[in-house]
């Protein structure tokens, strides 16, 4: 999948075509989800939920509106974060956390490539939202590669945490084609899970 023009998660679990190469990577990613695992996650679901808590508890001063459905999306992200990618990225914190936006302005992106005059629309302001979205996707894709990196190293140094992560990693070495090829489509499979989630 394409977001005008920037690869965002095309081999990802919800893109991926070829139902052969879609169902190697859906075994080997069903373990994580097993309720053996998803035990092990309660703790950290329950501490973004109390950051959440704390957060509207600062607000609830009967008269400060508070769009509801932006705090439980960051709380989202962070559970996603934190439980799939073992990563802290303070999204419920800041409220601008540059991680938060870049995937807001990748959805809106999506949602706005999937109409043919948005690609044709020379103003400027469009060509600026267009170079945005790509740019928020490249930020998803960067971060998805540092932390796939960081996590292959560990992996070799033995240290090897049970979360999405590691098991994203192993699927994708089942995937044919270089270590370039191998990475890209694990980066799709990090893109798709802040996406889809």
């Amino acid at each position: 999948m394409k977001v005008f023009g920037a690869r965002f998660a095309p081999h990802g679990l919800v893109a991926e075509i070829d139902h052969d190469r879609w169902h190697k990577q859906r075994v080997i990613l069903d373990v994580p989800f097993r309720r053996r695992f998803l035990k092990d996650f309660m703790t950290p679901f329950n501490a973004s939920t109390n950051l959440l808590i704390e957060k509207l508890s600062d607000k609830a001063d009967g008269k400060t509106e508070v769009r509801l459905a932006d705090h439980f999306n960051r709380c989202t992200l962070d559970v996603i974060a934190k439980v799939a990618f073992s990563l802290d990225l303070g999204i419920i914190e800041n409220e601008n956390s540059y991680f938060n936006q870049a995937i807001l302005t990748a959805l809106h992106g999506m949602r706005k490539s999937a109409t043919a005059y948005s690609m044709m629309d020379m103003r400027s302001s469009a060509r600026k939202f267009r170079q945005d979205v790509r740019n928020a996707v490249q930020t998803i894709r960067d971060t998805g590669r540092e932390c796939i990196n960081k996590r292959i190293d560990d992996i070799n140094r033995g240290d090897v945490p049970e979360d999405v992560l590691t098991y994203i990693i192993k699927a994708g070495q089942e995937v044919e084609g270089n270590d370039e090829e191998k990475m890209e489509v694990m980066i799709d499979q990090f893109a798709t899970f802040f996406v889809a989630g």
